[in-house]
């Protein structure tokens, strides 16, 4: 019996050391298999600290984390830039709890062995590259799976009815890819979901599941253009942990049940551009205190705005626009303390303007109620808080005087109040004190006063016709500010002394400059060497890409670069080659390394943006006086060829296809122009909005809107051209380059401001839209102006809209469709960029048109139904009920 003892000492006293050895070998093993991941990333820079050499990957290795039994818990990479499909390998990590590959660039389909990770409780793949179809066994990702987001790839097909088998999930994000089918109703078996993100696929019609009423938990709901319809869901009126409620932009139709106003953690509610009608009615004492944000407008809502609106302390944005409210606008709404924007404007409201409205809330910016049958006088008040930049009361029967204290508001820059009965003397201090760069009084009446000699200089719109003015207004060469006619004889002497002497220091100093630089590059290597930066996972080379740089392959060109097309030979030798489109842009010098690295940094972002509606960026090659970006190849050209039939889209970032000079393009019908202008408006929309900072193009135009083979729209060249020019001239790269942009194109404000924010976008986009429409080019609005002025003075002169249709649309340019395209692109290129709509207000009026469209053409409803598409009322002076002759005499009409 002494054997079973000694060999139990014999345990006792080797156990101690084979335990360790036991989990050192584990951790070798998956070290390996994180060695062997990152081979397969092709060793991206970000992972340089996964080394053989370290003891350990769990302490120093960027992006892994391990449990205490020293096993990889948790893979997270968002946003660094690896290559090629998500790694079998990865699969082997059984212990996984965590993957985040967000924003990674990995590509390829669904990694179905993720099944494998049975610990996997976090899994994020979206903003990738990831295609095919949803695998019908999804459900298999296993029971503890808890987040899950595959939002923003490309992924086809119905979504998979056993997604319903994962019932621990609390995050579900499909978001933004190219789904079919329906929702399924088999969704509503997860009752745990706090968040459901489903909106922007190509759903079919379909209903809202009636299985839904059990998700009682969501607390965000982002269900925008899902192709919904039938009643609006009552049921979420139960789901009260609801905080987003996103169902705009669908068919729903119905009233607004009473008992969603009391969801009491609701914050954000948008059931915009749908078919619901009725009365907002409220039972009881409005239960939604935290509400921030309301938009219902594009319906065809009834009834008195609700009086406990006025409740909601928290409240910032109430947009009731575009229905058909009646009655007075409620006096608490003027008592809201948060309230910013209050758009009020196309319904059928009566009475006065409360009289308290801009006491009480002093972030109050944008007062909008134009289109509406209002009375009485403006508010004395209306600029307490001296914080108000925007106040539209066109087209209502306001009387009285202008208050004086709107001569005195510091932030105002428009004044719309055309088409009122106004009386009185105008604040001569209005006229030149402000910073009004709108001022809209015509066809009021009875407005007196002596029109001054001298206007202040911020002021580009005026029209004052049909009123009592006194006077003459200045010629053009007048608008001087005031005090440029105070500067004494001795001290504009000085000034021209100290201007010359500095002229002379500059010269000097650009003498010796220029000699540093010229012998800085005669001792400088004869060749560098290029520096490649992939975003995709490429098969061919630099080598390729540089070879094709040749005349024969030149296919467009601009103020910033020439473009090739170049056909790329397979890396391997075996593949098909690559066609794509290279970028070449000469910066005229070596750019500052802070700049440089400011360019690298926006490349950076760029080449990861995920978006069937951007063109890609394959890669980036660069040294010091060139760049070349590499984007996915358009065979269809840019949209400038198209309507304008130009042969080579000039500046244009991907290339359009090479073809004989002779090729003659079929012009574009109305839904095809249509269709491109939702593409191109999705794109932008998601740059804007979807990305985190925004990414502004900047050099929005149609040859920078290109075609796939199914004419599918893509936005290219989001500014880096341009951001190389102003570096290379020392500019900083937050604004606008003095030298960039294109005539026709450009916002008025880049004329006096270089800051580059989302308008500037919208209002190149505008222009996109009005030669969509007219088949004009962006400079030919006839002598003088450009195509956004003339279509300005087009819709004042009172002519039919229809009359500006390119005539090879034909019928179309007849359609209510077409006018509010063409509408919208006056409100787009609206002079003050606050007047603007945002490119996701632009995006949901196009989608409508194109629902409209597609209505007609499946005869599903009758011609009526256009009203689907709204009329929309122009915003920034041309909202009018009558215009007046003097109207079309453009910026400053004369009494």
């Amino acid at each position: 019996m002494a054997m079973p003892g000694h060999a139990y000492l014999l345990l006792c006293l080797v156990l101690p050391f084979c335990l360790p050895r036991h989990a050192a070998a584990q951790q070798v093993d998956e070290q390996q298999v994180l060695l062997r991941i990152k081979a397969a990333w092709g060793s991206p820079p970000a992972l340089a600290s996964w080394s053989s050499n370290a003891s350990s990957h769990c302490t120093g290795w960027a992006f892994v984390s391990c449990d205490g039994a020293g096993r990889v818990s948790s893979l997270s990479l968002p946003n660094v830039a690896v290559s090629g499909p998500v790694p079998d390998a990865i699969g082997e990590l059984t212990s996984l709890a965590t993957l985040n590959l967000q924003n990674t660039t990995v590509s390829g389909g669904f990694p179905s062995f993720l099944y494998n990770l049975t610990a996997l409780t976090y899994l994020d793949l979206s903003s990738n590259n990831l295609a095919g179809d949803l695998p019908a066994d999804i459900g298999r990702l296993g029971k503890n799976l808890t987040h899950l987001a595959l939002d923003n790839n490309f992924f086809t097909g119905a979504v998979p009815p056993t997604l319903s088998q994962l019932k621990n999930l609390t995050h579900l994000a499909l978001n933004s890819n190219q789904l079919t089918g329906t929702v399924p109703t088999e969704l509503g078996e997860l009752t745990g979901l706090q968040t459901l993100k489903l909106e922007l696929n190509n759903f079919s019609p379909g209903k809202l599941p009636g299985s839904f009423k059990n998700l009682t938990k969501l607390a965000t709901v982002w269900l925008a253009s899902s192709a919904l319809t039938g009643e609006f869901p009552a049921y979420v009126t139960g789901m009260s942990e609801l905080v987003w409620l996103d169902l705009s932009n669908n068919s729903f139709t119905g009233s607004i049940p009473p008992a969603i106003w009391n969801l009491p953690k609701l914050q954000t509610l948008y059931l915009y551009s749908n078919y619901l009608a009725g009365d907002l009615v409220i039972d009881g004492a409005i239960g939604a205190a935290g509400l921030e944000q309301i938009d219902v407008s594009f319906n065809d809502l009834t009834g008195a705005i609700p009086e406990e609106f006025g409740n909601l302390t928290k409240l910032v944005h109430l947009n009731l626009n575009t229905n058909s409210f009646s009655g007075e606008i409620p006096a608490s709404l003027a008592r809201l303390p948060s309230l910013v924007f209050l758009w009020l404007f196309a319904n059928k409201l009566t009475g006065p303007l409360p009289a308290e409205l801009g006491m009480h809330s002093p972030v109050l910016r944008d007062i909008q109620v134009d289109d509406n049958d209002l009375s009485g006088p403006i508010p004395a008040g209306v600029c307490q808080n001296r914080g108000l930049w925007i106040i539209s009361a066109s087209n209502n029967s306001l009387n009285g005087s202008i208050p004086a204290s709107l001569a005195t508001c510091p932030a105002l820059i428009s004044l719309q109040l055309q088409h009122n009965q106004l009386s009185g003397e105008v604040p001569a201090a209005l006229w030149t004190e402000t910073k009004l760069m709108t001022l809209l009084l015509q066809n009021n009446g009875g407005l007196t006063g002596t029109l001054p000699q001298t206007l202040f200089w911020n002021l580009t719109k005026l029209y004052i016709s049909n009123n009592r003015f006194s006077g003459a207004l200045p010629a053009a060469g007048a608008r001087l500010q005031r005090s440029s006619d105070k500067v004494s004889p001795g001290l504009r002497a000085g000034l021209l002394a100290a201007g010359a002497a500095l002229l002379v220091a500059i010269v000097a100093l650009a003498f010796f400059v220029i000699r540093d630089a010229k012998r800085r590059k005669r001792l400088a290597p004869a060749v560098e060497a290029w520096k490649l930066t992939a975003f995709q996972a490429l098969d061919f080379g630099e080598t390729a890409v540089l070879r094709g740089l040749a005349d024969d392959n030149l296919i467009g060109k601009g103020g910033s670069g020439r473009v090739y097309g170049v056909e790329c030979p397979s890396r391997t030798g075996g593949g098909t080659a690559t066609m794509v489109a290279v970028k070449r842009i000469w910066t005229g010098g070596k750019v500052e390394k802070n700049l440089e690295r400011e360019f690298d940094s926006e490349v950076n972002v760029l080449g990861h943006v995920r978006h069937t509606n951007i063109v890609k960026l394959l890669c980036c090659l660069s040294r010091a006086e060139t760049k070349l970006l590499v984007y996915e190849y358009m065979g269809n050209g840019s949209l400038d060829r198209w309507l304008h039939g130009h042969r080579w889209a000039a500046g244009s970032a991907g290339a359009v296809a090479k073809a004989p000079s002779s090729a003659r393009r079929a012009p574009l019908d109305w839904p095809a122009r249509v269709r491109v202008a939702v593409g191109a408006a999705r794109g932008l929309s998601y740059m804007h909005h979807e990305c985190s900072p925004p990414v502004v193009h900047r050099d929005v135009k149609c040859s920078n809107i290109l075609l796939d083979a199914e004419l599918n729209a893509k936005v290219a060249d989001f500014g880096l051209a341009r951001m190389l020019v102003q570096a290379a001239a020392g500019t900083t790269t937050d604004t606008m380059s003095a030298v960039a942009g294109t005539f026709g194109y450009m916002a008025p404000e880049c004329a006096y401001t270089r800051k580059a924010n989302e308008k500037v976008d919208v209002y190149s986009f505008g222009v996109v839209l009005l030669e969509l429409a007219t088949g004009r080019e962006a400079g030919n609005g006839g002598e003088h102006t450009s195509l956004a002025e003339w279509a300005w003075r087009h819709l004042q002169s009172g002519k039919p809209i229809a009359d500006a249709a390119d005539s090879s649309i034909g019928d179309a340019g007849r359609s209510n469709d077409f006018e509010v395209v063409f509408k919208l692109g006056v409100i787009c290129t609206g002079a003050q960029p606050s007047t603007r709509p945002t490119m996701k207000d632009v995006l949901q009026i196009l989608l409508r048109c194109e629902q409209a469209h597609r209505k007609t053409v499946d005869e599903k409803t009758v011609s009526s139904e256009y009203d689907a598409a709204p009329l929309l009322p122009v915003r920034g002076g041309s909202r009018r009920k009558k215009v007046s002759d003097d109207d079309s005499k453009g910026s400053f009409d004369i009494v």
